[in-house]
């Protein structure tokens, strides 16, 4: 096992971590770059409700071909005030995570930043078509695909000026970029 170990070959994730500075200047971007308004606020939406929730891409948009029903749906999704303030609950039927297949519930808190998921997400909400399915569909309905999403955000990248590559969310998910954010703040609770 030992002799594995030596042979194995670790390397350095060089891929720079999405933080929520960075995320406020693609939000801001979105505008000049989307063609339409509401493509605006669904990107505006989805990356803050990715970021916040830890998700990984295959639980937020279409993916695979037969997955659709893994993916949050409108129904899935509420918004909710508890004795902490408002949230929102997110039903996840199919996590990695979900040892027992039952399904998890993931709860993202308000932020005071310009990047709150709930507002942002309630602005989306306002213009979103009414139709049962994914919790983000194009104005006619159509699934957001991670072809899409990934798109968008290498775009907002490139106009920052900042190299697509070097993110690289789509590999794995926009939520496990922050795991240094999240060491930061277990570490700052303990």
């Amino acid at each position: 096992m030992l002799e594995g170990l030596k042979r194995s070959k670790f390397s350095k994730d060089k891929r720079l971590p999405v933080t929520s500075e960075l995320l406020a200047r693609i939000i801001e971007k979105l505008p000049s770059i989307c063609y339409l308004a509401y493509e605006s606020l669904l990107f505006a939406a989805a990356f803050p409700v990715a970021f916040h929730g830890f998700l990984r891409v295959g639980e937020l948009v279409y993916t695979k071909l037969g997955q659709a029903q893994n993916i949050i749906s409108i129904h899935g999704t509420q918004i909710l005030c508890g004795a902490k303030g408002e949230f929102i609950r997110l039903h996840l039927t199919h996590s990695k995570g979900d040892q027992t297949g039952k399904g998890i519930s993931i709860d993202i808190r308000k932020t005071d930043s310009t990047v709150c998921p709930i507002q942002l997400l309630k602005r989306y909400l306002r213009v979103r078509p009414n139709k049962n399915g994914p919790l983000l569909c194009h104005l006619g309905g159509k699934y957001v695909s991670r072809y899409q999403l990934s798109d968008i955000l290498s775009k907002a990248l490139n106009v920052i000026g900042i190299d697509s590559r070097a993110t690289s969310p789509i590999h794995s998910g926009l939520g496990q970029l922050q795991k240094p954010l999240l060491k930061e703040f277990l570490m700052r609770k303990l």
